[in-house]
């Protein structure tokens, strides 16, 4: 079996920050395929270990439990979901419906 990464793209459409009408660009791409779970996961670990939230949420945790943190971070549960940037699979639907919950209103294109 194969497990396929995804990586999600994120982009302001503000030109000011201040602005009262902020939007983001989301766009999804395949990004690599691994022939195993461990390496799947192992490949979005050593990526989302960068990711600025994680970094932001982990800043006073030791090594093991910044460790942990990162398996916790990177698995597919809702609480982080939509600061992950790496995912096993297609994300879509899950976003989606973690954004239409939130109240985001969605505009595809």
């Amino acid at each position: 079996m194969s497990y396929l990464i995804y990586k999600i793209l994120k982009f302001e459409n503000s030109d000011n920050e201040y602005s009262l009408d902020r939007s983001e660009n989301w766009t999804i791409n395949y990004c690599q395929t691994f022939g195993t779970y461990e390496d799947a996961f192992n490949f979005i670990k050593d990526y989302e270990r960068d990711n600025t939230t994680f970094i932001r949420l982990s800043v006073r945790l030791s090594d093991d439990d910044k460790e942990n943190f990162l398996n916790t971070f990177c698995k597919s549960n809702d609480l982080y979901l939509l600061y992950r940037r790496y995912f096993i699979g297609d994300p879509r639907e899950k976003i989606y419906a973690k954004l239409k919950k939130d109240g985001i209103k969605l505009i595809e294109s």
